[in-house]
């Protein structure tokens, strides 16, 4: 999946019930046992919101639209996060790396957007995708 997107889940969440009531467009929603693909369901409720439409060779620009999407929305998102059942909140960043890179991949999550992410007590994920093989 490419891109950055904020993900909140609960094991007995009721994922399309929050994204009924949410402010922010949601991406998807589940409950805990739906079908997540042919041979797995989900262990857990939650949702997903898309945050960034920048993929993962573009990591700068995910930062940048994670910073102003959760300053615009800090409100709605605190309303999702406080909701009783959520235990896992997520900013995750999709990160493409090149198969045959120099060894070395790096990117830096500025100071706001840590304080920003701390504040709502969101943790910061970097999901790495080896391309180019």
């Amino acid at each position: 999946m490419s891109g950055c997107y904020l993900r909140i889940t609960g094991k007995d969440l009721d994922g399309p019930a929050l994204a009924r009531n949410a402010a922010i467009p949601i991406d998807a929603s589940w409950r805990r046992c739906d079908k997540r693909s042919e041979t797995r369901t989900h262990r857990s409720g939650g949702l997903r919101i898309l945050v960034s439409k920048h993929d993962g060779a573009h990591v700068p620009g995910q930062i940048e639209d994670a910073l102003a999407f959760l300053t615009n929305h800090r409100g709605d998102v605190a309303m999702l996060i406080a909701v009783i059942g959520v235990d896992t909140v997520l900013l995750d960043f999709a990160w493409d790396v090149p198969a045959n890179g120099s060894g070395v991949q790096w990117n830096r999550w500025p100071a706001p957007l840590l304080k920003l992410c701390g504040e709502l007590g969101i943790a910061i994920e970097a999901t790495a995708y080896v391309v180019g093989t």
